[in-house]
């Protein structure tokens, strides 16, 4: 780990710390979040602090203020205070492969033991705050896991022991929210080890069920994050982990359907195959099966991980997170019976009647496994994919054939869907088990937010997906410039230091030309996905046309043209676009169709993904089953970019609200190897997470800043004579300005007077 002001890096892998005060030992993520914590509950507990007589620990200076050296703020003061310093983020950044999920994990799992610690310290009348967990005992526990001695019912699914079903999800008779939560398990089937375990164990279990779902290999990363996330933790007075949320980005739903050679897909699936018991197979209909039989699995060639992990060990890790955090056993096998669906769904075929028809393959054998698993009737089946509906006049329906080609697509869309509505509704369980429980709502005072997200991105093709991406590395970027940068300006102009030759980055024109209202590449591409006609050609040539030819963010010149291609100029550096596909990406619609089709299941789980999927639907985030409004429907859907677009919104504002600690993390090689350290691959990565141009700043001003005292200390030996002599009767600026002066005029005459005021200015 390396330091650069507010801004940590990380080079990986690394051999994680083993103990020692976090003064003693090199710079570390535990100390990033470590000071976040601290400063949290400075802010939160000072008043507190001071009607007991007890000091408030100064990060700073590593000791605490004594009572009598502060006065009493009002409450309307620390209100105010408490609105700017209280709430923490730490934002995790870099790309596949650099560690950012490790170090994410890190953080979680430190801050979760200071939890634990100042909670048993409430508990006893006294409040833990610079006492800090052992590292040892941090980083090189064991995973938290059930205790073996749980009853088998707790430990999970069938394998262990057969459970009849209950009142569970899956015997649901509707899907009315109201009911959902009625129908619900009581807190009396609740198991007791259970209702006694710690939300902090809570939150840190929640990372096996979504590295499970959404985390899979790829040529760069053997566990990388197909998602982003920011996982927000609530606090109470004391500094007790009292709950969290998580909130996802951009799912890769693309990968269901095709895996570049020598990656994988989701690791689920690989889990299930390798992991699930015998009885556990021939419930998921995947007896007689290999892995080798599932295009979803065998596409890409690859079926191992190079980090030597288990897939079985996994499974099991999954299973027992599952049950600690409450998902009930018919909930567990729901989820793995969609998830084995999605398996069988894709070894689907199909058959062509004519060159504009289509039919379900009946010899294939997966085709009655997945009816089976998905609750559905193969008449059902074969409308909603091999038909398509069409509006006449707004009002009369006519069905017309799909082509077979056509067929296949519809397939792997409600595919897609079936996986992202199974996706969602696992966070949103997660966040009903670790939220703020209704007792504790009065207690939330403060919260840490962690983000994960994507790094920046340039293949040798890049399309929608990227773009976005990069549009959030680029958000993120403009936020890391206003707190280092603007706050050095700042710094600057209280000391009184001429700044003004100093060139501080804006990247504001750059988030214009990818989103702004008017003439921006989503703004345009949002107006023309639902445009009577629309195609990939029509939507680049309006983009052509629209965009500002002068501007030095977006270029598109003959040759870009040609291929209908494009430039954004992004602070990390210019990336080329490919319009290919991006009107079909951006609408991702879910046909009305297929919504009916789930609805149409035998099985209550199947059911709720219908409902997800009509409320992700509709803009209001209501249920429109009327066909005859489709069009209205369209002209105020939500297309990707949209969604994507208002999520980060919300996500700057919601980080602006806080103070930001940056860790950028780094590879040192591509072949994730320790003690291999490559300078080009190295050198990309500070470029592409904005290190080099904070370093550029940093140089173009004052990089060394010292207090009077500490400078006369360090260059006083320069000119012993004259600060010697006014040592009795000078203070410290006095003596200061004696140096500058006397260095000033040694310096070379062919340096221009204000060159030499430039190299060392008194503030």
């Amino acid at each position: 780990y390396a330091e650069l002001g507010t801004l940590e890096q990380s080079f990986g892998p690394v051999e994680e710390s083993s103990g020692g005060e976090l003064e003693a030992l090199p710079p570390h993520v535990f100390r990033i979040a470590d000071n976040s914590f601290r400063a949290m509950m400075n802010a939160l507990q000072e008043d507190g602090l001071e009607d007991a007589g007890v000091g408030v620990y100064d990060p700073l200076k590593g000791e605490s203020t004594a009572k009598s050296q502060r006065t009493r703020t009002s409450k309307s003061d620390r209100n105010t205070k408490r609105n700017v310093v209280v709430n923490q983020s730490l934002l995790v950044s870099g790309e596949s492969g650099s560690g950012k999920t490790v170090t994410t994990k890190h953080c979680l799992r430190y801050l979760a033991s200071l939890s634990q610690r100042n909670g048993k310290a409430a508990s006893r009348g006294t409040l833990v705050r610079s006492s800090r967990p052992s590292l040892r005992n941090i980083v090189k526990a064991p995973s938290i896991r059930l205790s073996k001695s749980a009853p088998p019912l707790e430990r999970g699914l069938s394998r262990r022991v057969s459970v009849s079903r209950g009142s569970g999800f899956s015997s649901m008779g509707s899907i009315s929210e109201a009911q959902l939560e009625s129908n619900r398990p009581s807190m009396d089937r609740r198991p007791s080890w259970i209702l006694g375990s710690d939300i902090e164990v809570k939150i840190l279990e929640a990372n096996p069920i979504l590295e499970a779902f959404g985390n899979a290999r790829t040529v760069r990363n053997d566990n990388s994050s197909r998602f982003g996330k920011y996982i927000e933790l609530f606090f109470s007075q004391k500094g007790s982990l009292i709950g969290a949320t998580i909130e996802t980005y951009l799912l890769e739903k693309v990968r269901l359907i095709h895996c570049e050679e020598g990656e994988r897909n989701y690791h689920i699936f690989y889990e299930i195959m390798d992991g699930a018991s015998e009885d556990e197979l021939k419930e998921y209909l995947l007896d007689g099966y290999e892995k080798e039989d599932f295009k979803i699995i065998n596409q890409s060639g690859t079926m191992d991980r190079r980090d030597c992990v288990d897939d079985q060990e996994e499974f099991d890790n999954l299973i027992e997170s599952m049950s600690l955090l409450q998902f009930y056993p018919d909930q567990v096998r729901d989820i793995m019976r969609v998830s084995v669906s999605c398996m069988h769904a894709l070894n689907l075929t199909f058959t062509a009647p004519s060159e504009d028809e289509s039919d379900l393959d009946d010899a294939n054998p997966h085709l009655q496994k997945f009816l089976s698993l998905m609750g559905l009737e193969r008449k059902d089946l074969h409308d909603t994919i091999c038909f398509y509906e069409i509006l006449i006049a707004g009002r009369d329906k006519q069905r017309r054939n799909q082509s077979k080609a056509n067929a296949e697509k519809g397939m792997e869309a409600f595919i897609k869907s079936i996986y992202n509505a199974m996706f969602t509704y696992l966070v949103d369980t997660i966040n009903q088990r670790i939220s703020i429980q209704s007792s504790k709502s009065s207690e939330q005072s403060a919260s840490i937010g962690i983000l994960d997200i994507f790094g920046f991105e340039s293949f040798q093709t890049n399309s929608l997906e990227q773009l976005m991406i990069n549009y959030c590395n680029e958000a993120m970027q403009q936020l890391f410039n206003a707190v280092v940068f603007k706050s050095m300006k700042e710094e600057y102009d209280r000391e009184g230091i001429d700044s003004s030759f100093i060139s501080f980055p804006d990247n504001q024109d750059a988030l214009d030309a990818i989103d702004n209202k008017g003439t921006s590449v989503l703004s345009i591409l949002n107006d023309m996905s639902f445009a009577p006609g629309t195609n990939d050609e029509k939507f680049v040539s309006n983009l052509y046309q629209r965009m500002d030819p002068k501007s030095t963010r977006f270029i598109a010149n003959p040759l870009h043209q040609g291929k209908r291609m494009f430039v954004i100029n992004h602070y990390a550096g210019p990336v080329e676009y490919s319009t290919e596909k991006w009107i079909e990406k951006n609408k991702d619609e879910v046909p009305r169709a297929m919504v009916k089709l789930l609805e149409s299941s035998s099985n209550s789980f199947v059911k709720m993904l219908a409902l997800i999927l009509e409320v992700e639907g509709d803009p209001n985030g209501s249920l429109n089953s009327s066909l005859s409004s489709s069009i209205s429907r369209k002209r105020n859907q939500k297309t990707v970019a949209k969604q994507f677009s208002s999520q980060l919104t919300k996500l700057r504002t919601k980080i602006g609200d806080t103070t930001p600690y940056f860790v950028r993390c780094i590879k040192p090689n591509q072949q994730l190897t320790p003690d291999n350290y490559c300078h080009k691959v190295v050198l990309d990565q500070l470029k592409s997470l904005g290190v080099m141009e904070a370093v550029r700043v940093s140089r173009s001003g004052f990089s060394k800043s010292y207090t009077h005292e500490e400078f006369t200390r360090r260059y006083q030996v320069l000119l012993p004579g004259k600060v010697r002599a006014a040592s009795d009767r000078e203070g410290a600026s006095k003596k200061c300005k004696i140096i500058v002066n006397e260095s000033l005029s040694m310096m070379s005459t062919n340096i221009s007077k204000e060159e030499r005021e430039k190299g060392i200015q008194l503030g």
